[in-house]
Formats: structure tokens, sequence, C-alpha cells
């Protein structure tokens, strides 16, 4: 069964590119074009992982901070162009997982990925 992950991103482009990285992996990738349809994927999927293109959509600490504390198990990437980003400082040190530098390293984005789903609980008993 393939795991949801939720890609926020207005651009195509990057979302094909994801798109293309992930296509042999074990992942259903979904596509949100803004941050107000974000939450209502993640529970309509239950998803656990969410990827922001933040040089296409603009996300605050606030924002972030309310997306974990409603999702307590949610991982969440971003990608960017840029190398700091001092406006989200309190959300890189507690609510997100990594920061990717575009162009996009598939391998880079493939060992996040695989990290979060190998560190996440599973459900059920343990065999």
């Amino acid at each position: 069964m393939k795991k949801p992950a939720i890609v926020v991103v207005s651009d195509t482009e990057q979302f094909d590119e994801v798109c293309s990285v992930l296509a042999a992996e074990p992942y259903q990738i979904v596509r949100c074009e803004s941050c107000s349809n974000v939450q209502a994927s993640i529970a309509e999927r239950n998803s656990s992982i969410v990827v922001f293109d933040l040089d296409s959509i603009s996300v605050d600490n606030k924002f972030l901070r309310k997306l974990k504390t409603d999702n307590l198990g949610l991982s969440i990437l971003i990608i960017s162009s840029k190398k700091v980003h001092p406006e989200l400082r309190e959300s890189m040190s507690s609510h997100i997982h990594a920061c990717l530098k575009k162009p996009l390293d598939s391998e880079e984005l493939r060992f996040w990925l695989r990290s979060i789903t190998q560190d996440q609980p599973r459900k059920g008993p343990s065999s």
C-alpha cells in the first residue's frame, strides 16, 4: 500500500519533478495547490508527510505550528531555491523535518522520505 504524501505547490513543473523523482517509490503523491486545502487533504488521505514548495506557496510560523499541533505525527519537508528563511526560524527548529535546496536532488528527497517513514511508529501489535 502506497503512503500518501501531500505536495503543496502551485507550480506544475515542480510538482511533475517531485512525481518523477518518486515514481518508483511507495508513495501516492497528491497535489494541493494552496495552504487552505492542506488540512483537508491530510485528513482525507491520512497522510503523515507534507512537502511545501516555498517558491510558489507562502507559509508562516503560525500556520506550520497549527498544522503540526493538529496533526501530531506529521512530517513537514520544504523545498526552496533560497538558502535561508529567517521568517521561518521558529519552524525550522521545531516543525520542519528538513529543507531541500532547488534544484531538487532526487537521492536527498528519497533519503528524507525513507527516514521519515522508518521513524514513524507502526500501528497495531508488533511482531
